[in-house]
């Protein structure tokens, strides 16, 4: 799968908030920014390459699922920090 323009398509990571003692404490619903791996780029995007980890406005993004996994593609603007 290839997105194309300046969109990107990605692969989140877990983001369940857990205390040292392994509590679940929430959805992280109060954290604006989330991490994920870059999986595919845009053809108009050269300053994110696959396999990146970014961190993205987690409101401005649209879940799509391929292949029994769940991913998101968002536009570059979106993008907030490079790992």
């Amino acid at each position: 799968m290839k997105v194309i323009l300046s969109n990107i398509l990605v692969k989140p990571f877990n983001d369940e908030l857990k205390s040292s003692n392994g509590i679940i404490l929430g959805s992280g619903q109060d954290i604006k920014f989330n991490k994920a791996r870059v999986v595919s780029v845009g053809e108009n995007i050269d300053k994110v390459s696959e396999g990146d980890i970014i961190w993205y406005d987690k409101h401005r993004t649209y879940p799509i699922t391929y292949n029994g996994e769940d991913f998101l593609v968002m536009s570059y603007e979106n993008i907030v920090i490079i790992e």
